[in-house]
């Protein structure tokens, strides 16, 4: 039975996107000032100051509607169109942002902000080239603006160019010693492109801007490993650890790191504490269940399991694994009935119709035996191991056609099969029919010479002279132990 799902690395952190620009505030004289017009300036500021504060206290609703008041008042106010953008930009209007940027831009070209703006609109639609141009414009106006080169970074990205990114990035960071995204993208870019010594360096600055960045230590340890610097890099994961240790995923890698070394103490110690931090942490609760099993604690392990299926009705394996564990603790009901609902909860799975078809025939539940043979050979109309166990089960209810049809569809896929061979001639000889059984007994031994019990059944019929024996007629075989493998009866030796 598989393993819980393993998940050695803590889930990456989103990557960071581009910055837009700051709302800009109201500026003195910006309104055109004509004569008798000073009300309507006076309301046209109003709006612009509301719609600024609307946009910083994360209100692009509002600002929207204060300054399409105040655009269609004063159409020519470029300030007003940039806010109006990035409102619109705010709201995922993307189209309706780049005409706002567009605009801004037509009205003021030297407004560097704006070229921004409309290079994340750009982005935004999909337009990589003409996003890229914008940017470009807004650090060839003002090159001392950090968020500008790390935007430039993101464009060139899109464009798949690494070292104009992973440069770009590097500028930014220059010019905002303390810009981490612009630190955690040069990183990335140089992650994808299997850069390690550029990787580690981008790693060293996340690490001087946040010096207990559990994440950025892994990535150190991992670059550092990658380099080779196996000591350098087991300090980074035990400083990794040491940072990120409130985190349960920590310790639940851990854990998972200690089953993979066979040292199943330590990996229970690890896996409890992810719990008692995080209870509802599926795949810790999977680990668990498997050490303790591995152990020989079927009850914890049980325990465990149940855990496991609070969370994740659906979880298959784990659904297996309850039925086994309760068949290992002699809970033979309880186990068949797990059993049943894990093979129809996965009908198109092997394993779970073989768990049953072991457990029934431990439990001489002969309807059960069938309905998981039968289920079986829904999922594979050729094994011949099926075939013949329902041959035997469905000879042990009586129904006699149905048992010489099943054991015959095993002899047309494996004509030469001892196996089948035998356990056909011992239905027949059940039958009373010795001489076609005799003769089944002989085709056995020719295709397995060494088959006891086949030479056993032959010699005494034949010692009877190929009379029907007195008394009580011999026992079908048992069907074979399925034990969650796809078998086949061979031919040979």
């Amino acid at each position: 039975m598989a393993d819980g799902p393993p998940r050695h690395a803590l889930e990456p952190a989103p990557t960071p996107g581009k910055v837009p620009p700051v709302p800009r505030l109201p500026r003195p004289g910006a309104f055109e000032a004509r004569p008798g017009a000073e009300e309507r300036v006076r309301a046209a500021e109003a709006e612009f100051a509301a719609g600024v504060a609307a946009l910083t206290a994360g209100g692009p609703e509002s600002a929207l509607q204060h300054f399409d008041l105040v655009v269609r008042a004063f159409p020519g106010h470029a300030d007003a169109w940039f806010n109006r953008g990035l409102a619109l930009l705010e709201m995922g209007r993307f189209p309706e942002a780049l005409a706002a940027f567009d605009a801004a831009v037509w009205r003021q070209r030297g407004e560097a902000d704006s070229w921004d703006g409309r290079g994340i609109a750009l982005g935004e639609i999909r337009q990589p080239a003409e996003s890229l141009q914008a940017h470009e414009m807004a650090v060839q106006l003002d090159a001392n603006r950090a968020a500008f080169w790390y935007n430039r970074g993101h464009a060139h990205v899109a464009l798949a160019h690494p070292r104009q990114a992973f440069d770009s990035f590097g500028k930014a960071l220059a010019l905002d010693a303390r810009a981490y995204d612009a630190a955690l993208c040069r990183a990335l870019v140089a992650e994808k492109q299997g850069w390690a010594r550029e990787e580690l360096s981008a790693a060293d600055e996340m690490l001087r801007i946040r010096p207990d960045d559990p994440s950025a230590w892994d990535r150190r340890a991992r670059c550092l490993a990658a380099l080779g610097r196996k000591d350098e890099a087991r300090a980074a994961r035990a400083a990794a650890f040491r940072h990120g240790k409130s985190d349960p995923e920590r310790w639940y890698n851990r854990g998972v790191y200690y089953r993979k070394k066979e040292r199943e103490a330590d990996a229970e110690a690890c896996l409890r504490e992810a719990l008692r931090r995080n209870p509802d942490l599926a795949d810790a609760w999977v680990h668990l269940a498997l050490g303790l099993a591995r152990q020989g604690m079927r009850e914890e392990a049980l325990s465990a399991t149940d855990q496991v299926l609070r969370l994740r009705p659906d979880d298959a394996p784990s659904a297996l694994r309850r039925a086994t564990l309760l068949a290992e603790l002699d809970r033979v009901d309880a186990a068949l009935d797990a059993a049943d609902k894990a093979a129809a909860a996965a009908p198109s799975g092997r394993e779970g119709w073989d768990l049953l078809a072991d457990l029934a025939k431990r439990a001489q539940r002969s309807d059960l035996l069938e309905k998981a043979l039968r289920k079986t050979l829904s999922i594979d109309r050729e094994d011949v191991a099926a075939w013949h166990d329902l041959g035997v089960t469905l000879g042990r209810l009586g129904r006699r056609q149905e048992a010489l049809a099943a054991f015959d569809r095993a002899l047309r896929l494996a004509p030469k099969s001892a196996d089948v061979l035998y356990g056909k001639a011992l239905y027949l000889e059940t039958l009373g029919q010795v001489a076609p059984a005799l003769r089944l007994y002989e085709a056995a031994l020719r295709s397995r010479p060494g088959h006891k019990k086949a030479g056993q059944r032959k010699a005494e019929l034949e010692a009877r002279g190929g009379k029907r024996p007195q008394g009580a007629p011999p026992q079908l075989p048992q069907p074979s132990a399925r034990g969650g493998r796809r078998r086949r009866h061979g031919g040979g030796r």
